[in-house]
């Protein structure tokens, strides 16, 4: 991601805080969010390089992706982890 693109690194971060507001409501359990949070912090800490790379920063969101898609109660992420993919995609043009 270019320097200028903070809303990505904004985005990463907020999936993180959903994360654990989902994990605190006991709708996530937690070795399933500790999972999902380690790949959005690899994300986010590829996304504070420069240069970033954009595929793993993508192979890491669709990490924690699969990760929600096995949880029927975590189902609301999926559009917030969609929403992200497509801002990071956007980057690769």
């Amino acid at each position: 991601m270019p320097k200028e693109c903070v809303e990505c690194g904004h985005a990463l971060e907020e999936l993180v805080q959903e994360i654990r507001k989902m994990t605190a409501k006991n709708h996530l359990a937690s070795d399933v969010a500790a999972k999902m949070e380690h790949e959005l912090q690899e994300a986010i800490a590829e996304a504070k390089k420069d240069p970033q790379d954009l595929k793993l920063i993508l192979e890491k969101l669709n990490g924690a992706k699969a990760l929600v898609e096995g949880v029927a109660s975590a189902s609301g992420l999926l559009p917030n982890i969609a929403e992200t993919i497509t801002l990071v995609k956007s980057h690769l043009l």
